[in-house]
């Protein structure tokens, strides 16, 4: 993913290499596990070669300029930031030609964020249709609402995991707690009361999309 990037390596230290590897082996493992490596048309193996890549990059990057315990900090900081980027790119265009359904959980109040919610019906389902409702939410919605809704959308197998070990079917409400989880934002009022806040706004934005809709 990130090849074209990569330059010759610097002469550095092999063990200092080896050593830093292998402290963010089960990292990179961990935050592989995090994103749907279906959507990329790869195993999830392919997903953690592009860590190693990324691994690389930043140690050639950083490798002179800081000690051992820095470097370390900025492989930690840079790799996580990397799985952001790549579930960003997740939902682009080019990887979610392939979805076909429109269907995640339904909010309180019955504000349900399934296909028929925005006055489509599953027989007249078709990928243009999905496109507007998904172009009006990110129209409408800030850059971390519409990044919650289509997580919330299409669920990564962590937050499956997580919910199917708590009992709960993948189509439920993913609660907050998770979500926290997920984002690493720390067991805070903060971190769940940031939660809340974007999930009302997803909320009034299908509102919203439910009465554009309604007008088509």
């Amino acid at each position: 993913m990130e090849e074209h990037r990569l330059k010759p390596m610097v002469k550095h230290d092999p063990k200092i290499f080896n050593e830093l590897y292998e402290r963010t082996e089960l990292l990179k493992r961990k935050l592989a596990s995090q994103i749907d490596h279906r959507r990329f048309g790869v195993d999830n193996s392919e997903i953690i070669s592009w860590f190693d890549v990324k691994f690389i990059f930043i140690f050639n990057k950083y490798y002179s300029r800081f000690n051992k315990d820095v470097l370390l900090g900025h492989l930690i900081n840079g790799l996580k930031l990397f799985k952001c980027r790549i579930l960003r790119s997740a939902y682009t265009f080019k990887y979610t030609q392939s979805i076909v359904s429109f269907e995640p959980y339904h909010y309180e109040n019955d504000t349900s964020l399934s296909y028929q919610s925005l006055n489509y019906t599953s027989e007249s389902f078709d990928y243009e249709s999905y496109q507007k409702a998904r172009d009006f939410m990110q129209g409408t919605l800030s850059r971390e609402a519409y990044y919650l809704f289509l997580l919330e959308l299409n669920p990564p197998p962590f937050i499956i995991k997580e919910m199917e070990a708590m009992g709960l079917n993948n189509r439920k409400k993913i609660p907050a707690d998770i979500l926290v989880k997920y984002f690493e934002l720390g067991n805070s009022d903060d971190s769940y009361k940031y939660i809340n806040n974007l999930r009302k706004e997803i909320k009034d934005g299908v509102s919203k999309a439910r009465i554009n809709f309604s007008k088509s």
